[in-house]
């Protein structure tokens, strides 16, 4: 599986999700035993709040952006997990979730979440 190999790359990978922003649900995911549903469900929610942000942000530009990788990624950090946040564009509602304990470097993950959300949607 794609997430069980994401997860299995990445040292101190708690959760490896692929998700869908429109439903905030959670539609496979690799996780630690301690992690809940309801964490599950949490980081789903924080993804849609953290694309609504910057597909509103980028509806306020004056003028055109093209798809840019930028604007499909989120990174939050904090003093003892990352997590990344990246869809294919910002017209999907699939996304890729992974929450790593000690952070870990932002661009490493996301060159992860990245390659294993593009294998997934060539699965799909």
């Amino acid at each position: 599986d794609i997430l069980d190999a994401t997860s299995n790359a990445i040292s101190n990978c708690e959760v490896a999700a692929f998700g869908d922003t429109d439903t905030r649900l959670m539609l496979r995911a690799c996780h630690q035993n301690h992690i809940r549903r309801e964490h599950l469900d949490a980081l789903c929610d924080q993804a849609a709040h953290c694309f609504n942000f910057i597909d509103t942000a980028l509806s306020l530009q004056s003028e055109a952006i093209e798809n840019d990788a930028d604007f499909n990624e989120a990174t939050c950090v904090s003093a003892d997990k990352t997590t990344i946040f990246v869809r294919t564009d910002f017209t999907s509602p699939d996304f890729l979730c992974l929450v790593c304990t000690n952070p870990q470097e932002p661009d490493a993950l996301l060159k992860t979440a990245h390659d294993a959300l593009q294998k997934i949607n060539a699965v799909q």
